[in-house]
């Protein structure tokens, strides 16, 4: 901490100074400090690791711009929207990529958009400290939309953060990581420099399983990663060793071999994109320069707006966008190229969408799973591939407490260790 006078600041070194135009260090309050020091949870479970200090903080005050000019690495953005509801899910989305990136040290690359609060709000000022003190970008996200109906309003609210031209990997509240998909997307743009997005589905099953090293090899790119190396983005195991990670079931097949020696999988092939695709993973290719936003990301944004803003479908289910407008059209009209096959170095693989302006990826369901395809059906396992992400979907009840509890089953949810029946009692049965 440095500075004579007045409020304390930030001092970087040189070598860990963030860059980009809201870089320079910024004042940190009594209550960041303090919240860095303390951080203890009532509301949500389990307890939060802070490290012992925290980067400078860009936070209400700043737009969307400056937040992932402040908060982006590699010209990349991992983001969620929350509300006050969902705030203990958004507590476990950051638990768990803090996890998967080694666990120590500010958080990095995240970004928490907070829906129907104001920064006044006593909730929401505990909740951005104590992720602010991680690292965490936090802000808010309100609008007429949003009020009206959260889950479909925060579509109005992705397209500012495409516009800054960032690879934006937006995923659920309620999604836990496993592995780091970062290194595995830049191979998929890699693989398929045509394709403006990726996103998961609500496929139950796999399709030709073809690995993504053959198509970014056909591509002339660099090889993909394997489940091996310094970038493969395997899971730490946990500090409590009472609680065996869900991703130990997921890097061995029994008898100690690695799941990941085949390499992970391409995007599903073209039939995939005749599902129902689910938005719990949308992952955004960046503009062609930083500060540039990709045409084809920004497009989907706004043609997901327009379908939202028309009368009745901000009610209705807000994956109305990915599966009728983007594919077909909308009422009374029909795009002159509807869903069609897009062709590149790997086949006709790629979803051509939005009268063909658009290009998408079915991301492969074995390993961007639900609670289904995850703990039931374990698609993962006979295609010998380690999961990226479980999100909290198909299951017998979409309520929260049912989530919670699959994710609690999966040995995800971060809990204190007594939870899991060792450290003095508490319910749990793990061992």
């Amino acid at each position: 901490l440095g500075g004579g006078g007045g409020a304390p600041r930030v001092v970087w070194p040189k070598a860990s100074r963030p860059v980009g135009p809201a870089a320079v260090p910024l004042p940190l309050n009594a209550h960041a400090i303090s919240a860095a020091t303390k951080m203890r949870s009532t509301r949500y479970v389990g307890r939060v690791d802070v490290p012992p200090l925290a980067p400078p903080v860009c936070g209400d005050g700043c737009s969307v711009a400056q937040l992932v000019a402040h908060y982006s690495v590699a010209n990349t953005i991992i983001a969620t929207f929350t509300n006050e509801r969902q705030m203990h899910f958004t507590d476990n989305w950051v638990a768990a990529w803090r996890e998967v990136n080694g666990g120590a040290g500010p958080a990095a690359g995240l970004l928490v958009a907070c829906m129907n609060v104001q920064p006044g709000q006593r909730a929401y000022a505990a909740f951005a400290g104590r992720l602010r003190a991680q690292g965490v970008g936090v802000y808010t996200a309100n609008s007429d939309e949003v009020r009206r109906q959260p889950q479909g309003g925060r579509w109005f609210h992705v397209l500012p953060l495409l516009r800054t031209g960032v690879r934006l990997l937006l995923s659920d509240s309620d999604a836990v990581w496993l592995r780091d998909p970062l290194p595995y997307l830049r191979a998929l743009e890699a693989a398929h420099p045509r394709m403006d997005f990726a996103v998961s589905s609500d496929a139950q099953t796999g399709t030709d399983s073809r690995r993504l090293g053959a198509a970014v090899s056909g591509a002339g790119g660099a090889s993909a990663p394997s489940g091996r190396g310094a970038h493969s983005g395997r899971r730490r195991r946990r500090r409590h060793a009472a609680r065996p990670a869900v991703a130990e079931g997921a890097a061995t097949d029994g008898g100690g071999g690695d799941l990941g020696d085949l390499g992970d999988l391409d995007v599903e092939e073209f039939g995939a994109c005749w599902g129902s695709m689910n938005i719990g993973v949308l992952a955004f290719a960046p503009g062609p320069e930083p500060g540039v936003g990709r045409l084809g990301a920004m497009r989907l944004m706004e043609e997901a707006m327009a379908h939202l803003s028309e009368e009745g479908n901000l009610g209705r289910v807000d994956q109305g966008p990915l599966n009728y407008r983007w594919k077909h059209g909308a009422k009374g009209w029909r795009w002159a190229r509807q869903l069609h096959a897009v062709r590149d170095a790997s086949g006709p693989r790629l979803c051509g969408l939005v009268n063909g302006s658009v290009v998408g990826g079915v991301l492969p369901s074995a390993q961007f799973c639900n609670t289904l395809t995850h703990g039931v059906l374990q698609l993962w396992r006979p295609l010998h591939v380690a999961p990226f992400v479980l999100h909290a979907t198909w299951m017998r009840q979409q309520g929260e407490h049912f989530k919670v509890a699959r994710l609690r089953e999966a040995r995800v949810w971060h809990d204190p260790p007594f939870w899991y029946g060792h450290g003095g009692g508490g319910g749990g049965g793990g061992g």
